[in-house]
Formats: structure tokens, sequence, C-alpha cells
């Protein structure tokens, strides 16, 4: 899970230390890298994103509750793409919130600053 901040989404890096897609299509093949692999999805505070089949280009598929499209879009410093059957999660069940709080994350180093408005979604 990744915060979803601006700065997080240049348009250009510097250097990669975790490659994606890197220029789309088959370059990650063409770098190297096993055919077949590279993410699935990247998931943030704000949605979830996938990759286009044919040029690897990352979309927003799914944005949470209480936000919206254009606050998913000025988190990136490009044109971000948006899914034409884009949808709204449901937001999480009162078990689901448990489980994140008691299990996944008790120190509150994910949840801190989101709890209260994951909460008062519900």
């Amino acid at each position: 899970m990744l915060e979803h901040e601006r700065q997080r989404f240049p348009e250009r890096v510097d250097f990669i230390t975790t490659p994606g897609y890197l220029n789309g299509s088959d370059s990650r093949e063409e770098a190297g890298l096993r055919p077949g692999t590279g993410p699935d999805a990247v998931i943030t505070t704000l949605g979830i994103f996938r990759f286009e089949k044919d040029t690897r280009e990352m979309y927003l598929d799914t944005y949470y509750p209480g936000g919206s499209i254009e606050e998913v879009k000025d988190g990136f410093q490009w044109d971000i793409i948006i899914s034409k059957d884009v949808t709204v999660a449901d937001p999480p069940t009162e078990e689901e919130i448990r489980i994140l709080r008691e299990e996944i994350d008790p120190n509150g180093m994910y949840l801190k600053d989101n709890k209260e408005k994951v909460i008062s979604q519900l």
C-alpha cells in the first residue's frame, strides 16, 4: 500500500529500483526480464490501479468511497488514464476494519492518517 501523493508519481524518475513495465509494451522483456512478469496492480490510499494489456500503461480501475476521480488525478504528475468502467470500492466491513487495526496494522503505521476518514465513510 502506498500513500497517494503527487511526488510519488512523477512523470519521469532519475533511477528505478524495482522495474514495473518500464516504457510499456514489451520493454520489460527487451530489458531481459522474464516474459509475463510485472505488477498486477498498484494500491494506494486513494485507489487501485491496473495496467493496460497491450501498452502496459497504468490506469485507475477503482477508487475508494469518500474520494473522487479528480482527487486521484491530482496525485499524479501526468494525465493518468481513467478506466471507462471505473468503479467505487465497497466500503470496508466492520470485521475488515477490525482485522486491519488489530492484526495487520496494530501500531497504526498505515492507518493512522486515514483511520478516521475510513471509519466516517461507513
